[in-house]
């Protein structure tokens, strides 16, 4: 009986062992959820850099492209340019080819504004409004206060949290031939900071001529 009762104490666990054990189970968990919670920060960051990267990307090959096509670049100020393409392919500007590209500080939004008339319109009526333009007049303010601005604005977001965005034109306007580009775009804890360049298509640059202070396109 004595060697019994010896035996079945020996395999009983005292308060101490049960604690410790406790205690043991308790840190391996702990670590186990701090790994876990490491992962998961480091999969959200990824998939956040993951996103700028696209978007970037998506912004980058579009603003390319618009620079690509652009015959001339008719104003700058800050990070906001207007672009020309001669659409009609007639060597006149008018309202409805230039493209505008701004970009807000506040906002941080890159938003690219041009003007398009009802389809409704008739081929005619769109002509009538759609006339031609000089070089001096295609400008930032002027176009702030154009009418039709303000009623026929199209307006399409380029790109939001965009914290930086830097054009640079070679030559100045208006006779640029080639544009960099640079920007930063965020998301949560995604950050991006893309440069590139474009050359402008710049076929008109040679009717650029000065005048009274400014340019003119000539004939």
């Amino acid at each position: 009986m004595r060697r019994m009762a010896d035996n079945s104490s020996r395999g009983a666990f005292t308060l101490l062992e049960v604690m410790l054990a406790i205690a043991v189970i308790a840190v391996m968990g702990l670590s186990i959820a701090g790994v876990s919670m490491a992962l998961s920060t480091a999969y959200e960051n990824s998939q956040d850099q993951y996103q700028c990267t696209q978007a970037g990307r998506i912004v980058m090959l579009r603003l390319e492209q618009t620079f690509r096509q652009a015959h001339l670049i008719t104003d700058a100020a800050g990070s906001s340019v207007i672009l020309w393409s001669d659409a009609n392919a007639d060597g006149d500007i008018n309202i409805s080819e230039l493209t505008a590209l701004m970009w807000s500080s506040r906002s941080q939004t890159l938003m690219r504004y041009r003007i398009q008339f009802p389809e409704s319109w008739s081929e005619y009526r769109k002509a009538l409004y759609d006339t031609k333009l000089p070089l001096s007049v295609a400008t930032f303010k002027n176009m702030a206060r154009s009418p039709y601005f303000r009623l026929y604005r199209e307006e399409t977001l380029l790109a939001e949290q965009v914290e930086n965005f830097a054009i640079g034109l070679s030559p100045a306007v208006p006779l640029t031939t080639a544009a960099s580009i640079e920007m930063t775009i965020t998301k949560d804890q995604g950050s991006l900071a893309l440069r590139s360049g474009a050359s402008l298509r710049a076929d008109q640059t040679h009717r650029v001529q000065p005048s009274g202070g400014g340019y003119v396109l000539t004939d």
